[in-house]
């Protein structure tokens, strides 16, 4: 089931706000986990689990990080169309993990990192839904897992933090450039790890007029002008 991506929130809807700065601090760094299972929302701090909200009842979700320490948050689960956002603390060493390995849908799966935004939708014949969209500020490493369960399409462009995007076991393909047709902000900012399927990496560079050279080694993809390079690691066709 899923609402239109602008659609309001649902009547006395709860506001869900999580402030990290209201708890104690890990020794070695905070580990955060935001999950929507079972119809839920779930948030569990340093192994803490806090009260869930039924995600049908939730208008919004906001996630603070601490102002002191690390930390990383992990992102399970179909959102749907709830504003989502993680504000990570005043650290050099936040991280987001939207782990996406066990979903699966009878539509086509299409993933987007660019910006500040991760966005997972779902393609059916004649009609494309915005499943979860998550935001994020102040972080500084990205990690998307792709779906383990089926193939799909994975856009990267114009990234705002260094990111990692591992495919899943059944075949992706990587789309790179976006509607700008440029590496100009993904080069040295972005890793790809091939998953157990047959991966592609599709490059839109159009929009860079200098004369460039491209070398495709074994486990990078290198422009000669800039000396910047994407990493690929696993296997791609």
């Amino acid at each position: 089931l899923f609402r239109s991506f602008n659609a309001p929130p649902p009547p006395n809807s709860i506001a869900v706000v999580f402030d990290a700065n209201n708890f104690a601090d890990a020794p070695f760094g905070n580990l955060m986990f935001i999950d929507a299972e079972n119809g839920y929302l779930e948030i569990t701090y340093n192994g803490v689990v806090y009260t869930p909200y039924l995600l049908s009842q939730v208008g919004s979700i906001s996630i603070l990080g601490s102002s002191d320490a690390s930390t990383d948050f992990k992102v399970r689960g179909d959102f749907g169309a709830v504003p989502f956002q993680i504000h990570g603390g005043e650290t050099d060493n936040d991280t987001v993990d939207f782990n996406d390995s066990n979903f699966s849908t009878t539509g086509s799966l299409i993933y987007y990192v660019h910006d500040t935004e991760i966005r997972r939708d779902v393609l059916w014949p004649g009609f494309l839904f915005h499943s979860t969209t998550l935001d994020f500020q102040g972080i500084e490493h990205v990690n998307l897992y792709a779906s383990d369960q089926q193939s799909a399409e994975i856009h990267v462009y114009d990234l705002a933090a260094h990111t990692s995007v591992y495919g899943g076991d059944q075949g992706s393909v990587f789309y790179l450039g976006g509607a700008d047709h440029s590496l100009a902000n993904v080069l040295d900012l972005l890793t790809l790890f091939g998953g157990l399927g047959d991966d592609r990496v599709i490059i839109d560079d159009t929009a860079n007029i200098a004369a460039e050279t491209y070398f495709v080694g074994h486990d990078e993809i290198t422009l000669s002008r800039v000396f910047k390079g994407v990493k690929l690691l696993g296997i791609f066709l």
